[in-house]
Formats: structure tokens, sequence, C-alpha cells
């Protein structure tokens, strides 16, 4: 069912992320947030609400001096069924001389990017998991027949994404190229876009400050030691300000 987890830390507080496989069975998908400093001695909840049909919680999180390593797991419940995914380890091998490296490497980019060359953006998670969309779907086939669609904006999945989220990013351009179309040239702008948080994949789009949105569609990340700490989307492409996403 979890197709990946991520575990962020951030000043004092920790967002844990996560991907399910595609799913299109129509309903409420619930989630709740377990942690353990050892799986063997089981896990504390960590939600008192259940999170529904979201991808992320953030809690606060203080470095326990004694501790090397966290685990997270969380718990699906759809359709009356509960599904758990496997303990995800937050630091794998890394001690926390380790991980607060890595943590002060994600603190010198986020500063670096706040005064130097970065911007306050905005990423549209794109949703995988949920209802299905109906105002644009074929009944027969599931094609979705309606790349316009207000109810999906042609993601078919109910919403199309989630709430933005505000983050800091670097964005360079780094390619024009003319190619020809029906009504015409045009010329897609294509990105290198570098960000810290949130997690981002294919199908994501980026705002900008002048409102420019990008299509995520590769991402190579900078790990160290299983910790990611930056993203590089090195071949983001400019939406055309026709599509329906302009109007989220």
């Amino acid at each position: 069912m979890f197709e990946s987890i991520w575990i962020i830390p951030k000043t004092d507080t920790l967002v844990i992320q996560w991907e399910l496989k595609n799913q299109s069975e129509p309903g409420n998908y619930f989630f709740n947030i377990y942690r353990s400093e050892n799986p063997e001695n089981g896990f504390t909840k960590v939600n008192y609400y259940p999170i529904i049909n979201d991808f992320k919680f953030e809690f606060p999180f203080f470095f326990p001096i004694k501790t090397e390593r966290l685990f997270i797991q969380i718990e699906l419940i759809f359709n009356e069924k509960k599904y758990l995914s496997n303990p995800q380890g937050m630091w794998y091998t890394l001690k926390r001389d380790q991980f607060l490296l890595a943590k002060e490497i994600i603190r010198k980019k986020e500063l670096y990017r706040r005064e130097k060359t970065g911007q306050q953006v905005q990423v549209l998670k794109r949703k995988t998991f949920g209802e299905d969309c109906q105002d644009c779907r074929d009944k027969s086939s599931g094609i979705i027949t309606n790349s316009r669609c207000l109810s999906c904006y042609g993601t078919g999945k109910l919403g199309g994404y989630y709430e933005k989220i505000n983050t800091l990013a670097e964005i360079t351009d780094t390619q024009s190229v003319l190619v020809p179309t029906e009504v015409g040239t045009m010329e897609p702008r294509v990105a290198m876009i570098s960000l810290t948080y949130p997690m981002v994949s294919k199908g994501d789009v980026i705002i900008d400050k002048t409102n420019k949105r990008w299509f995520v569609n590769s991402v190579v990340r900078q790990i160290i030691r299983g910790f990611p700490v930056d993203q590089n989307l090195r071949d983001a492409k400019m939406i055309p300000p026709t599509d329906i996403v302009y109007e989220i």
C-alpha cells in the first residue's frame, strides 16, 4: 500500500510525508502515525485525531540525547480494513553526530536560499490516491476525457492537488526550445529547481513568486547515509498560462 515514506527534520519538529501506490477506490483514507525508539518495545501513537486524505504530518520533536534512531510506522484505515507500513528508521545507520551534521546542512542550505539565491515558492502536491473524479472520466473505460476539469484539474483524483505548501527554492532557467504546434510555435522553458522541503515527485507543481508554474518531471535527491538533505529538479517544465493548473 505504501510507496514511499520520508522523515524530514525542521526546527524542533519532524515532518512525516508519505505516498501510497496509486489507489482508485473511492472513499476516505484515514492515517495514524506511530513512533518508537525500539520497535521490539512497541510503538506510541503521535497524532490525536486521524489524518484524513492527507499525505503529511508535522509534530514537535527534540533529539533525545541517548537515542541514535527513531522509527516511524504509518497506519492506513480504509474500508474498515487496517494496513501498516514497515517501520521506517529515521537515521538508518546515522549516529547522533551524523544526524546533526545532516540537519546542519539542511539549515545552511535554507539560510543561504533565504538570504542569497532563493525565493518564496509554493508546492502543489498532486493527489495519487483518494476518490476518483466522476465528472471527466468515461464510465466504461475510466479514461479522463476533459483535461480542463475543475473538479480534478486533469489529475483524475477529486480535488487534484493538496493545499499549497510554502517553502524556499532556487529557480534557474536552463533551456529554451522552439517547438512547432498547430497554431504556430511556442517556447517551452525548462528550469533547474532546488529545494529541501517538501519531498516532491513527478507531476507535482512549483509556483514561483511571479505565479509562473512548473511541472516536476524528475527528481534527483542528495542523500547522506539514506537521509535526504536536498532535491534537484533538473528539467522542470514551465506550464502554459492557459493550463487548468492556473485555476488553483
